[in-house]
């Protein structure tokens, strides 16, 4: 088969009503925006929800799921970067598992093509049209220029939100560009 075009790149920690959520959203797409993506998820070790458990259980199984084998709070930047190193795509769009990709969200983004651009996207509240700012671990760039900009330090794990060297890498080398046309669905309570 062909390289997918974009990678979609989730760290997942015990969220099974989530993750179902996010496969029933992917399996209405459609074949050909199927055909251009992978769909890459990696479970920070669930003790109670694994991942490849309720991928098994889904009627939608394109996703390739990988597992952190270590059980550390707050490691999601080690599963993204497992994402990222694992991910096929040509490009990533590294974000969290709250975050829908709606179908016409994905079909604009096969549209862009800047190897050297960071970009972030708004948000559309899930239950309301509210337009929330975008997400700080949400980006579409290309695979390449990730690891150009070093990745996620993993030596953040352990507490809560992410690390922030990051976003200082990336403004540092690049423009990070707003695409507020389009969106992700934020979706957790108060969005």
């Amino acid at each position: 088969p062909p390289r997918p075009r974009v990678s979609i790149v989730f760290p997942y920690y015990d969220n099974p009503e989530m993750l179902r959520f996010q496969l029933e959203t992917m399996s209405a797409y459609s074949a050909e925006n199927l055909s251009r993506c992978e769909i890459v998820i990696v479970d920070d070790c669930s003790p109670s929800f694994p991942a490849s458990e309720v991928v098994l259980a889904s009627p939608f199984r394109q996703a390739r799921v990988f597992r952190v084998k270590r059980d550390k709070p707050w490691n999601q930047d080690a599963a993204r970067n497992i994402g990222a190193y694992e991910a096929e795509g040509q490009y990533l769009l590294l974000t969290d598992i709250d975050h829908v990709v709606p179908e016409q969200t994905l079909s604009a983004l096969y549209e862009v093509d800047d190897q050297d651009g960071v970009y972030v996207l708004s948000r559309k509240a899930h239950f309301s049209e509210k337009i929330v700012p975008s997400h700080v671990n949400s980006y579409f760039m290309s695979r390449a220029l990730y690891w150009q900009i070093g990745g996620y330090d993993e030596d953040f794990w352990g507490a809560y939100g992410s690390d922030r060297l990051f976003r200082q890498r990336l403004l540092r080398s690049r423009d990070v560009i707003e695409l507020s046309d389009i969106r992700l669905e934020l979706v957790t309570r108060g969005a």
